[in-house]
C-alpha cells in the first residue's frame, strides 16, 4: 500500500509546477513540464483516504489570473482538432484550456496550504484529483506527448 504524502511532498510538488509556469519567457520546451505534471498526479495516486476534515471551506481564488500566467508561458498550446470515426465528424480539443485549468487549481490548493487551511487543501488536492484535475492533466500530457515530442 502507498504512504500518503507528506504535506511538505504536495506543496513542493505545486511549487515546482508554478514555478514551470510562471518563471522564464515563453517556451517550446515541454520536459519540466511533463515532469512537474506526472509527479503530482502520483502524489495523487498515494491520496486514496484523504478526508476533508473540519475546517471551514476557505473562499475561492480568481483564476483568471493563472489562466493568463499559464497561457503567456506556454503559447503554442491552444486548439487541436482531430478526426473523431466513431461519429465522422471533427471534434477538438482544447489544450490550453486544460493546462489553465489544472494549474489554476493547483494555485488555488497552494492558496489554501499559505492560508493555513492545510487539511483542506490536502482533500482539495484528492478530491480534485478524482473529480476534475486529473482529466485536464492526463489530456494535457497526451497532447504533449503526440505533438510535441521530447
Amino acid at each position: 500500500m502507498l504512504t500518503p504524502p507528506a504535506t511538505t511532498e504536495l506543496r513542493d510538488a505545486i511549487g515546482t509546477l508554478r514555478a514551470v509556469c510562471e518563471d522564464g519567457p515563453p517556451t517550446h520546451d515541454y520536459a519540466e513540464l511533463i515532469a512537474a505534471i506526472t509527479g503530482l498526479l502520483h502524489l495523487a495516486a498515494r491520496m486514496k483516504e484523504e478526508d476533508i476534515g473540519t475546517e471551514d471551506s476557505p473562499p475561492r481564488i480568481d483564476k483568471s489570473a493563472a489562466f493568463q500566467r499559464a497561457a503567456a508561458r506556454f503559447p503554442d498550446i491552444d486548439f487541436v482538432s482531430d478526426w473523431d470515426r466513431q461519429v465522422g465528424a471533427e471534434k477538438g480539443s482544447f489544450p490550453a484550456n486544460d493546462l489553465s485549468e489544472f494549474y489554476a487549481d493547483m494555485c488555488e490548493i497552494d492558496a489554501l496550504f499559505e492560508a493555513g487551511h492545510t487539511q483542506h487543501a490536502r482533500w482539495e488536492f484528492r478530491f480534485g484529483f478524482e473529480s476534475h484535475w486529473a482529466q485536464h492533466a492526463l489530456s494535457l500530457l497526451a497532447y504533449m506527448l503526440g505533438t510535441h515530442r521530447l
